[in-house]
């Protein structure tokens, strides 16, 4: 999708929560009924936003998956008082060994270990070494994980080359 249709969804929304509105003002609904149905109609914009930006194939914040194969990636590095900088990989996730689901773009914070680590398996890539690798979670204090802040928590990724497919014999 393109912006014209984001657009375009974005006004129909627009118009949609107008006209609900407007049945909210001249309706002869209770007040507490009408509270409840003016919230849930500014929540459905943001959760259907959110589902948009989802369907669209733009990168998420998300964790990564424990065992992944790493398909691409694009490194844009920090600029002094401009961006942060941000490593954005496109993976497939692996269950039992096997790709699972669709790819993903994921969206990771710049790190100079991490852009070593993309950079380096980006190249083997090229070569025609496919890279596999693995988000191990760090073994932090004990304790209740909700007690714990997450937005601190660097992904511990770990990549290899993929082994070479072993053929049954004859």
């Amino acid at each position: 999708m393109n912006s014209t249709v984001i657009l375009a969804l974005t006004i129909g929304f627009a118009v949609f929560a107008f006209l609900l509105t407007c049945l909210l003002m001249y309706g002869t609904q209770k007040n507490r009924t009408k509270l409840v149905i003016a919230i849930g109609i500014s929540a459905m914009y943001f959760i259907g936003y959110n589902a948009l930006k989802d369907s669209q194939g733009w990168a998420v914040a998300d964790e990564i998956p424990p065992k992944f194969i790493l398909l691409a990636a694009v490194i844009e590095e920090p600029m002094k008082d401009k961006t942060k900088g941000e490593i954005f990989i496109w993976l497939q996730p692996l269950a039992d060994n096997r790709p699972a689901g669709e790819p993903r773009a994921y969206r990771l914070a710049y790190e100079k270990g991490l852009h070593s680590l993309f950079e380096e398996a980006i190249k083997k890539t090229r070569h025609g070494n496919s890279q596999m690798g693995s988000n191990e979670p760090k073994r932090g204090p004990k304790g209740f994980n909700w007690l714990r802040p997450s937005g601190n928590e660097k992904p511990n990724i770990k990549i290899t080359d993929l082994p070479a497919p072993q053929l049954p014999e004859k």
